[in-house]
């Protein structure tokens, strides 16, 4: 795809566009009104009933017809159903019979303004990723980032992914894009972790490029505090550049901003020899999430476990590009916290985490059975050559790894007293599920509908197969709007040959 003219902040073109959008919409200089007013954390009770609960601890342990109590946004108490047991005024009661109670799933690297051209780069004739990226982030309106990030949160709520790390590099060149996507992620309902990454195209010159840089820097601060109208739902982070030798230099000076906020760091780690750079520079600790890995030395992996940095594995991603996924089995077996995303919705989609979860564990069986057959070892001894990666330590993570991405590793991912409640109640079309619940969740597809219920910090925002945020009315319609107005911007830029 041809570049387009970059449009930026008092460009006359992003002007024109955005006055002939006519959808509903927030002014621009009203969004942090917006993001102020959202709710906070559920203060009410819950009590879900006689469910099989999935909690995904280290032991893998399944509690058949347990009751679980949340209060004022955390898991109060877990105890043996009794039908008898009396509820009390102003509880909420959630039948969960027959149904399968698990945590929340968390994606831990993800790029949600690009939701409205989903699906647009999943043939490998399709034009690629990359030569959309730079282009569509200079066509995007506010409204655009706020529907796109909006869409994808509800999306992903509707498959049970309470959680998401948000790598967030579609802002173009001013606050008001950053403001919007924030905005979104505070009506969503979704725990956020929103990474505020490139904030301009880097075809522009040096010295825009620069100031934008600078804006974003500036704006951390203030994007804390207003994040922090969610009490702790929806927290910011820095998405910091590839930390390529020529980019050292910014990278350590980003660290030192974000670690002087108190703010968590992500990064694409795509070449050799970076997670050597970075620790050498001091860098690494468990405040940042490295995403991808893939060319990482066992080394290095040993050197990311020590310092409690978290990887991000992407797996759709990375065979989509042909890269290998031996990361996995190497960074299980030495300990490394891994978590699992989804990456970019116009590859991926739908947005959910079961497939991503599956596609890990298999790929993980198959690097094991690549290292037996180069060993001669075949067929398998499953006592001297265990799994590297077993149904329950994959479903961990997608549970308590991305826990680990949020920095919330005790608190979050399990299903435990004085957790925090993100939850999902799944009711199986097949009774025989329930026979192992937890392969169940790890090898069936499952679709929407089988995703029953869903909690995030203790506040119900699914029920009965119903999403119940707000702003889930007229969902598919501005889904839809937004998709047409990005694509048909990006067809009109091409023929008229702009580059």
């Amino acid at each position: 795809m041809p570049k387009t003219t970059p449009v930026g902040k008092g460009s006359a073109e992003m002007a024109v566009w955005w006055a002939i959008d006519t959808r509903p919409r927030l002014p621009i200089a009203f969004w942090p009104i917006h993001l102020h007013r959202q709710r906070s954390r559920g203060m009410g009770q819950t009590l879900i009933r006689d469910a099989i609960v999935v909690t995904t601890d280290a032991a893998g342990t399944i509690l058949r017809g347990h009751d679980v109590l949340v209060r004022d946004g955390l898991i109060a108490t877990i105890e043996p159903h009794r039908a008898e047991r009396p509820v009390v005024d102003g509880v909420e009661v959630i039948d969960a019979s027959g149904a399968i109670l698990m945590p929340g799933l968390i994606d831990t690297h993800v790029h949600m303004w690009e939701h409205p051209w989903r699906r647009a780069c999943i043939r490998p004739t399709a034009p690629g990723y990359f030569s959309h990226l730079d282009g569509f982030r200079d066509l995007y309106t506010p409204q655009d980032t706020h529907d796109g990030i909006l869409g994808s949160a509800l999306e992903m709520l509707d498959h049970g992914v309470t959680g998401a790390v948000d790598f967030f590099h579609g802002a173009n060149a001013t606050a008001a894009h950053v403001d919007a996507g924030l905005a979104a992620h505070l009506a969503s309902g979704q725990r956020v972790l929103m990474g505020y990454g490139a904030n301009a195209s880097y075809d522009r010159d040096h010295g825009d490029l620069d100031r934008a840089r600078a804006q974003r820097l500036r704006d951390l601060p203030r994007l804390r505090d207003v994040a922090s109208a969610s009490g702790g739902r929806v927290s910011i982070a820095l998405a910091m550049p590839t930390p390529n030798a020529g980019m050292l230099p910014r990278v350590i000076e980003e660290v030192a901003v974000a670690r002087d906020l108190g703010m968590r760091m992500m990064v694409h780690q795509n070449g050799a020899n970076e997670v050597r750079r970075l620790h050498e520079s001091d860098l690494l600790g468990d405040d940042l999430l490295l995403v991808h890995s893939n060319p990482i030395s066992d080394e290095e992996l040993e050197i990311v476990a020590d310092k409690g940095v978290v990887i991000s594995t992407t797996p759709q991603a990375e065979l989509t590009e042909i890269v290998s996924l031996s990361i996995v089995r190497r960074a299980v077996r030495r300990g490394v916290r891994l978590g699992v995303g989804t990456d970019t919705p116009p590859i991926v989609a739908p947005m959910e985490m079961f497939t991503a979860l599956r596609l890990t564990h298999l790929m993980s069986m198959l690097e094991d059975h690549r290292v037996l057959r180069d060993e001669r070892r075949l067929p398998r001894d499953h006592v001297r050559d265990a799994e590297t990666l077993d149904i329950d330590g994959a479903l961990r993570l997608g549970t308590v790894g991305g826990a680990h991405a949020f920095g919330l590793g005790d608190r979050l991912g399990e299903i435990a007293v004085g957790a925090l409640a993100d939850l999902v109640i799944v009711l199986p079309r097949d009774p025989a599920a329930l026979d192992d619940p937890a392969a169940h969740l790890m090898t069936s597809p499952l679709v929407p509908a089988e995703v029953r219920d869903v909690i995030v910090d203790g506040r119900v925002v699914k029920r009965d197969g119903v999403l119940q945020v707000a702003e889930a009315v007229g969902r598919r319609e501005r889904d839809a709007a937004v998709r047409a107005r990005v694509l048909g911007f990006a067809e009109e830029a091409r023929r008229l040959g702009r580059s």
